[in-house]
């Protein structure tokens, strides 16, 4: 994977320019830890990076999450060392995702939305598991847990949202903002009628989409068994 692909003076600009406003953000509502301005904030950060790895490229989604921490960390919003390398591995996986193609169609965008989220939280999950020093069977039923755990936390839900989110911010219907995304590097990994789906960008759409009504088939029936063993329904 060639670096350079990642970056051109277009993504570069609006590198530049997401940074700023976060940063502007940041000194406006500094030292907020919840309310409106703190929403604010991360809802612009989080659509500023997440647009840099879409369009851009891994790459550029690692550095812009790095550029974020730092702002982040400049203004005390960030005070754990974690922040920078979590945002950067976290930006770097959606700039790969999207290079799959995640975010061709609404549901692609969702159902890798909930797998990312999701899949994240098992590892946060199992790294705290095994940082307890178990014995090895006490850590085998502790990270099967984290995958059971992990579906009934909300959390893969709300990256579905998240990256619904993202596609319908990508596709406003403005001229100017469509010219602009359609001169970034990965452009035609993005828009569906701008190169012709390969299939490995199929068959990640296919596994997507089998992973998350799984996901919410298990979901639903655990609460509807749930249900009726406390005599709900």
């Amino acid at each position: 994977m060639d670096i350079r692909t990642n970056f051109n003076r277009n993504s570069l600009f609006l590198m530049l320019a997401s940074l700023l406003l976060i940063a502007l953000l940041q000194f406006i509502f500094l030292g907020q830890t919840d309310g409106l301005g703190v929403i604010i904030t991360f809802l612009f950060a989080f659509l500023g990076c997440s647009l840099v790895a879409v369009f851009g490229g891994p790459w550029a989604g690692a550095l812009m999450g790095a550029g974020y921490a730092l702002t982040g960390a400049a203004t005390g919003q960030f005070t754990d060392l974690e922040w920078p390398l979590g945002l950067m591995i976290s930006f770097f996986a959606l700039g790969a995702v999207a290079q799959l193609g995640a975010f061709r169609t609404w549901w692609s965008a969702m159902a890798t939305g909930f797998m990312m989220f999701y899949l994240g939280e098992v590892l946060a999950a199992s790294l705290l598991v095994l940082a307890s020093r178990p014995d090895f069977g006490q850590a085998i039923l502790g990270i099967a847990f984290t995958f059971l755990g992990a579906i009934f936390s909300g959390l893969g839900f709300a990256g579905m949202f998240a990256f619904l989110l993202i596609f319908w911010v990508i596709r406003l219907p403005l001229p100017a903002w469509k010219r602009l995304l359609m001169s970034l590097p990965q452009a035609h990994k993005v828009f569906p009628n701008a190169e012709e789906p390969t299939p490995a960008v199929k068959m990640f759409g296919n596994l997507a989409k089998i992973a998350a009504m799984l996901a919410l088939l298990a979901f639903v029936g655990f609460y509807l068994i749930w249900a009726l063993a406390v005599g709900a329904l």
